[in-house]
């Protein structure tokens, strides 16, 4: 019964519809990397002791969260990968 799983997981993740690029790839990451800038500066709520924590208590994303948010955009404006990581400071 479970071998047929993998090819059932290949059949429904080929129907998957890819999305329909708007502009290049080197178009999207100029589009892509000033707004996960800004999303790296945007406060992320806590759920901390029952009690959720914002403003000046709330933590920022990490850089995994940065780099997801930023490839996640490039792929969908463009359909492709970036080229490279995200370089970023606070």
């Amino acid at each position: 019964m479970m071998r047929g799983l993998p090819f059932a997981f290949l059949a429904l993740s080929a129907c998957i519809e890819q999305p329909t690029p708007t502009m290049t790839r080197p178009q999207a990451e100029a589009y892509c990397a000033p707004r996960a800038q800004e999303y790296a500066r945007q406060p992320v709520p806590v759920m901390a002791d029952g009690a959720l924590q914002v403003g000046l208590q709330a933590e920022t994303p990490d850089d995994f969260m940065v780099q997801d948010y930023y490839r996640h955009c490039v792929f969908s404006k463009s359909g492709q990968r970036p080229s490279a990581r995200l370089e970023w400071r606070l």
